[in-house]
């Protein structure tokens, strides 16, 4: 309880919310931001709050998309020593460029539609997610990190149209 107040707080900090949990639009968004979302996203997970994971992810997501370039390098400098640890395979810390960034919060982001049973949107969500690793992948020459980041995908994938009914899908 006490991370995500602290969490929130530090979102109200970076001018991203109000103390009377307010959303702010028209801020800038510090790069900081981004990993905060995670953060806030890892925490509902945790406690299978699931709508609330999926809408910080969703607001990392959009941050992440506002940041200029520099920001978006100061990001992929810093990951390793934030909360996506799980979200890529280990051989490819620290992020190799933005795509691995937003493939990461994008698996995230797929498996919070899952558990909400909002099947069509993962496969979208995670179809997006095995395009951008299959450009890492092309770009990378084949490394088995990339090939392994596709096979898990690919399971994620297999997994909720399983869990949708379609059993048919390639």
């Amino acid at each position: 309880k006490n991370a995500m107040k602290s969490f929130y707080d530090a979102l109200v900090g970076y001018g991203v919310r109000t103390r009377a949990d307010e959303e702010l639009s028209s801020t800038p968004v510090c790069p900081d931001v981004f990993y905060v979302w995670i953060n806030v996203g890892d925490l509902h997970s945790k406690r299978n709050e699931w709508q609330l994971a999926l809408r910080s992810y969703q607001k990392a997501c959009t941050s992440f998309r506002s940041l200029d370039d520099s920001q978006k390098d100061y990001l992929r400098n810093i990951g390793p020593r934030r909360m996506m640890r799980l979200a890529t395979s280990k051989a490819r810390m620290p992020f190799d460029d933005n795509d691995t960034l937003i493939s990461s919060v994008l698996q995230k982001i797929g498996q919070a539609q899952c558990l909400l049973h909002k099947y069509g949107k993962s496969v979208e969500t995670l179809q997006e997610v095995l395009r951008i690793q299959k450009v890492l992948e092309m770009r990378s020459e084949g490394i088995d990190a990339c090939t392994r980041d596709i096979a898990r995908v690919l399971g994620n994938l297999g997994e909720v149209q399983m869990l949708s009914g379609d059993l048919t899908s390639s």
